[in-house]
């Protein structure tokens, strides 16, 4: 067994050498605008397309540190020399003669994880919903019990999300998001006969989401951006009423398809932090309810919940305005 593991580790020594042994590297010998010259050509096997690493070296307590700063691809090759175009550049930071460049075959994730291309966004905000069905509905049941429930109508909706958000080539993005809305209205009165009715309504809802983003201003400090999102939207309605010492509750889950547009803009205080201000548009009818019913004693099933008055059954449309505000991380 200690044979084994020693030639295993003898293995890994090899590969890690003929990895080292592999990199190409080159002093930067001047750059100017969007462009470098490498001191590193043909005559050591660099190709048109290659890309190489940028780094730093600097001194402090009489260790050299090397610091990544940049990543260039070549685009002209010549006998002892070529010629590199800067793809990715840290923020705040000049390549200058002397830096380092290291070419390494780097596989796409390592290099799309390492250039800032990814971040990942907290968000919380306000959705203004448009509940005009629901709201009439829940006027008409508060008049049943004797009751004026338009004081309790349902307006704004809490929401809260995440995000992960990727660049793409022509100021493209790609992200994956998800969000939670909640909505909830409470009243409690004395009916004509003396009664105490409480009626509690809860909505709540869970989306996750695809979307494409368009960034026309993209800086250092700041993005503006817009895009579109579409996705399945889980939603929960409760109905939970009650007079005097009896109980009438209603539950309706239901999966939908929710979509919506959206624009921003993104702050950059720091190489890896991002604070967001976003408004948007969601679309997110959920449709006539049907659900469960439970009184004292019994259990409806396949309950479809209509006004009180109108018979109507009862529609309702998360789809509403939104304003979010958020943080998070860029790698």
């Amino acid at each position: 067994m200690r044979k084994f593991l020693f030639w295993v580790g003898v293995l890994i020594l090899v590969g890690m050498w003929q990895q080292a042994g592999a990199q190409t590297v080159g002093r930067i010998l001047g750059a100017r605008a969007r462009g470098v010259v490498l001191q590193a050509g043909q005559n050591v096997g660099v190709q048109k397309g290659d890309v190489f690493w940028v780094y730093r070296d600097s001194l402090a307590s009489g260790k050299v540190h090397r610091t990544k700063i940049g990543r260039v691809e070549v685009v002209k090759t010549f006998p002892k020399i070529s010629v590199a175009r800067i793809v990715w550049l840290k923020p705040d930071t000049r390549i200058q003669k002397g830096d380092v460049a290291v070419h390494t075959k780097t596989s796409f994730f390592s290099d799309y994880f390492s250039s800032g291309n990814l971040q990942t966004t907290f968000s919380a905000g306000m959705n203004k919903l448009y509940l005009t069905d629901l709201n009439r509905a829940l006027v008409q049941q508060g008049s049943v019990y004797g009751v004026n429930a338009k004081p309790a109508r349902l307006k704004t909706g809490s929401a809260f999300g995440v995000r992960v958000r990727g660049r793409l080539p022509f100021h493209l993005g790609i992200l994956w998001e998800g969000n939670y809305l909640n909505a909830s209205t409470s009243l409690e009165q004395k009916n004509p006969a003396g009664k105490n009715v409480i009626l509690n309504w809860v909505v709540r809802a869970w989306s996750a989401n695809l979307g494409l983003t368009f960034s026309p201003v993209d800086t250092r400090l700041f993005e503006l951006y817009a895009g579109a999102r579409v996705g399945a939207l889980i939603s929960d309605v409760k109905f939970l009423n009650t007079l005097g010492s009896t109980f009438d509750n209603a539950y309706f889950e239901d999966t939908n398809v929710a979509s919506g547009v959206f624009a921003g803009i993104s702050y950059k205080p720091s190489n890896h932090v991002v604070l967001t201000v976003e408004a948007g548009y969601d679309s997110r009818g959920l449709g006539h309810l049907q659900g469960y019913r439970y009184t004292p004693g019994k259990k409806w099933e396949n309950y479809i919940p209509r006004a009180a008055v109108t018979g109507k059954r009862i529609n309702v449309d998360l789809s509403g305005i939104s304003v979010m505000v958020g943080g998070g991380v860029r790698f």
